[in-house]
């Protein structure tokens, strides 16, 4: 029937069959509803510990609608209060096609976001003179200006101070401090944080390779990377984007259902 013939479109699964139940759900009358709870199997949070310990990165790519995924994150330990969590989700009254072609709010947030959680660790461990950006140089009161930082280069390597350079031709072009947040790494003064981002925004960042690029280079030192409302050629895309960003990742990708 056309609903096992929509359940098989890899491409638009969610959209085609969201409007034939449009379709068919009309003139019913709701007589009752069932609670079902979806467990976890035994020793889940226990397991994904001694797999951390053995220095493995684990990335969650799922179907499951971004508060679904967030909430089992915190059920099984890939999420914990006490780390920072940027969440990469549409924006109220967006659409969700415009935003796969060009998430630029969306990412405008992530980057000001992470540039912010950088620039407060910056403060906290005293490596502003060194480290932190030149701030007369810099608008801090634009929180969606994704051209923030591409407007400064270093003119000393040693000092890190940053001084204005020519506008690059990109509007998309952004600029966190990787300086300081490679430099908090080495001394392992990084605080954990994890990403849990929605799947038009990452079919839309994929399709410019400076987003790609500087998303990459933050969600391969996070803890977690939740990537929610994936259909299963994004799961492919996701694993294959990591392959190319790091040539050398061995990567394991297991599956709990047939399209997987």
């Amino acid at each position: 029937n056309r609903l096992t013939e929509d359940e098989l479109n890899l491409q638009n699964k969610q959209k085609v069959i969201e409007k034939l139940y449009d379709i068919i759900e009309t003139n019913l009358t709701l007589i009752g509803g069932t609670v079902v709870e979806d467990k976890l199997q035994d020793k889940v949070p226990e397991t994904i510990k001694e797999l951390r310990a053995a220095g493995i990165k684990l990335w969650v790519l799922t179907g499951d609608k971004l508060d679904t995924a967030e909430n089992i994150g915190y059920s099984c330990n890939l999420l914990s209060k006490e780390q920072k969590l940027f969440s990469l989700k549409v924006i109220p009254g967006d659409d969700d096609e415009k935003v796969k072609e060009n998430p630029y709010m969306e990412m405008s947030q992530f980057f000001s976001d992470f540039q912010n959680f950088i620039e407060n660790l910056v403060k906290k461990y005293n490596l502003d003179s060194k480290y932190a950006l030149n701030k007369k140089y810099l608008d801090e009161n634009c929180e969606h200006n994704l051209n923030r930082y591409s407007n400064y280069e270093i003119d000393s390597p040693e000092v890190g101070e940053y001084s204005p350079k020519k506008q690059p031709s990109s509007n998309r072009s952004i600029l966190i401090d990787f300086d300081s947040f490679k430099y908090l790494r080495d001394k392992k003064l990084l605080e954990p944080f994890s990403i849990i981002i929605e799947a038009p925004i990452l079919a839309g960042l994929f399709k410019d390779p400076e987003w790609t690029d500087n998303f990459l280079n933050v969600a391969y030192h996070s803890n977690t990377v939740i990537c929610c409302r994936v259909s299963p050629s994004q799961k492919s895309q996701v694993i294959q984007k990591m392959k190319e960003f790091d040539s050398n990742a061995i990567t394991l990708a297991i599956g709990d259902g047939g399209n997987d």
